[in-house]
């Protein structure tokens, strides 16, 4: 869970967050980011690619059976 200091780093709510507000910034980007990369964007890449490699089997299957 993302911490609230960092939140206040990076909406420049607390004094001198100038200069640490991109910090804040980055550190909420990369724990979005490693949050949702595993969870939602791998299984679907894994879909995708696992679709595409079946229909490249079923294709040769048919050129092997001359259809």
């Amino acid at each position: 869970m993302i911490r609230f200091d960092v939140v206040s780093l990076a909406t420049q709510l607390s004094e001198g967050s100038g200069f640490w507000s991109p910090l804040g910034r980055t550190m909420i980007g990369g724990m979005m980011v490693s949050t949702y990369l595993p969870l939602v964007f791998i299984p679907v890449l894994y879909v995708i690619l696992e679709n595409h490699f079946e229909r490249a089997r079923q294709r040769r299957a048919a050129a092997a059976r001359g259809t």
